[in-house]
């Protein structure tokens, strides 16, 4: 059984132009289209950011959080995964969290 981070990897490894997701080229205007993420695309920024977190943290102990506060878009899986690879749990605000929910809807 594989880990979601290692999952990544191996989808990465096997179908790099896989598509992941896609995301709006223009926040304001969907009528602009959409730009393809690959799990390539996904890899390289999960791992990116596990290497960010190694560098500028050190290596976690899987139980030390790492707090963000930013928008509720693509980068909240990159993030978690990238955290979960180089040893930390993210904590994401509520408040974040309860606006996205509430814009959704």
């Amino acid at each position: 059984m594989e880990l979601i981070p290692q999952k990544v990897d191996h989808l990465a490894e096997t179908n790099p132009t896989g598509l992941y997701a896609e995301y709006p080229i223009s926040p304001q205007n969907y009528e602009d289209g959409y730009r393809p993420i690959t799990y390539a695309d996904l890899a390289n920024a999960v791992n990116g950011l596990a290497w960010w977190f190694k560098d500028h943290l050190g290596l976690g102990s899987g139980s030390e959080v790492v707090a963000y506060l930013g928008p509720n878009d693509l980068r909240y899986p990159a993030l978690i995964l990238g955290a979960v690879k180089a040893g930390y749990v993210v904590s994401f605000h509520p408040k974040t969290i309860c606006v996205g929910y509430a814009e959704a809807y």
